[in-house]
């Protein structure tokens, strides 16, 4: 009996902290967060970015934004459900514009020839 009155409890509950189904699409939104401002400092840079920086702004951008189309398409429920839905979300929108910007500033260095 007192099982049940639990479950009826969590069931219509909304769930405000911080669960475990959260954690890992809100790390995932804070990588791609600073892989978008780490990728507007290198395209801003220009010319005198280095290709890595460029690179490697673009991996990180891209490794959030798949981690946060992952825990989209596994979590059940929509926002507010505690599964993470809408840090999911905010991680693959800003993994998609680092993703964009690292690739701008990528064709805008200049590859320095080895001597």
């Amino acid at each position: 009996m007192f099982t049940q009155i639990v479950q009826a409890a969590a069931e219509v509950a909304p769930v405000y902290g911080m669960t475990a189904s959260r954690v890992a699409p809100t790390i995932a939104a804070v990588l791609a967060l600073g892989a978008a401002v780490a990728s507007a400092v290198v395209l801003g840079r220009g010319r005198h970015a280095s290709r890595r920086a460029a690179n490697i702004v673009t991996a990180t951008g891209a490794v959030a934004a798949l981690i946060g189309l992952w825990f989209w398409v596994a979590a059940g429920g929509g926002p507010g459900t505690g599964n993470g839905m809408v840090a999911a979300w905010g991680a693959t929108g800003l993994g998609i514009v680092a993703t964009g910007l690292g690739l701008l500033a990528r064709t805008k260095t200049v590859r320095v020839p080895a001597e």
